[in-house]
């Protein structure tokens, strides 16, 4: 009798451990199942979270056979992304880290050189153009005709021009690095440091240029359009022009992790990132003032990459270069 009570105790304890194990372990377990099956894929982005929402609820709205789900900060453990979704500087520098997936979208043919991985890696999808904020009332005066390009910048007479610190963010890191690029980068300092002139203020925060110009706190701000674009209405005091020489861009790319070779879903969203119209329209429904490249009749000499500055010690350097010669010159 009592060694068939101790082996009906020790029967209860094995039985309530294995609970225990299963119960602890079916979010890995789940984890690992998700991650294989290949009709769904991870994406890791760093955009906008509602604009990668509102593609995720599309994509998966419109298509049954394959699911886009994205990935979470709170994740635990963080899941192996199958897509990238980021600025172009940081997909080429996972292609030359040999972590991307080699492609083939046939609808890609169209892209811009410049736009896309020369061998296939990543494609980009839309960019983010520099702008001017130009206020309504300072337009009046100066005359809408003289304030169409960057030389008309520095040309104008007591003007008030604001911009963000461009040594804060990757934004506007990014600018510099671009604007450099394009210019050269003796040129560029020379025409920044003209700039700097009519600087009214470097803006700490995105908004304070778009705050200032539409107050006539300053005359003309430089910023981004997806910053602005979501104010913009019939009444705002201010519009938006885009130097027509050209501007600095911020692109977004697209392309599979080297592990996801096998996964249809991510090969799916790519084609799907890259040609569908819904694509354009989400954007504009989410105003964000990015503007996609496919189809796009744009002219790509007119948008500015960042292609010099590509490792970290490069774009460090340059900024040391800006700081020390234009925004703390004496």
């Amino acid at each position: 009798m009592r060694k068939f009570m101790a082996l009906k105790k020790l029967v209860i304890t094995c039985l309530l451990f294995v609970f225990i194990l299963c119960a602890a372990g079916c979010s890995f377990f789940d984890e690992v199942v998700h991650l294989k099956n290949d009709n769904e894929a991870i994406l890791v982005s760093d955009q906008n979270a509602a604009l990668l929402q509102a593609l995720a609820e599309e994509y998966n709205k419109t298509h049954t056979e394959y699911k886009v789900w994205l990935a979470s900060a709170d994740d635990n453990p963080q899941k192996q992304p199958d897509i990238y979704l980021l600025e172009h500087t940081k997909l080429m520098r996972l292609e030359a880290g040999k972590k991307l997936l080699q492609l083939d979208i046939p609808e890609t043919a169209n892209l811009p050189e410049g736009f896309k991985s020369s061998e296939d890696y990543w494609y980009g999808v839309f960019y983010d153009p520099v702008v001017l904020l130009v206020n309504q009332s300072f337009a009046r005066q100066a005359g809408q005709e003289n304030i169409r390009t960057w030389e008309d910048l520095v040309k104008l007479s007591n003007v008030r021009i604001v911009m963000e610190n461009l040594s804060d963010t990757d934004g506007t890191r990014n600018f510099l690095c671009a604007f450099a690029s394009h210019w050269g980068e003796a040129n560029a300092m020379n025409y920044l440091r003209d700039l700097h002139q009519s600087i009214e203020q470097y803006g700490k925060f995105p908004f304070t240029p778009i705050r200032m110009a539409a107050t006539g706190d300053a005359d003309i701000a430089l910023t981004r359009s997806s910053y602005i674009f979501q104010y913009l209405e019939n009444s705002f005091p201010a519009y938006v022009s885009r130097p027509v020489e050209g501007t600095p861009v911020s692109l977004c790319g697209v392309a599979i992790a080297e592990e996801s070779s096998s996964n249809k879903a991510a090969l799916d969203f790519c084609r799907w990132l890259l040609t569908d119209e819904a694509v354009k329209r989400l954007l504009l429904q989410q105003n964000t003032g990015l503007e996609t490249l496919n189809g796009d009749n744009t002219d790509s000499s007119k948008l500015w990459l960042n292609t010099h500055y590509l490792t970290q010690e490069k774009a460090d350097a340059l900024i040391n270069t800006w700081l020390e010669n234009v925004r703390f010159k004496n």
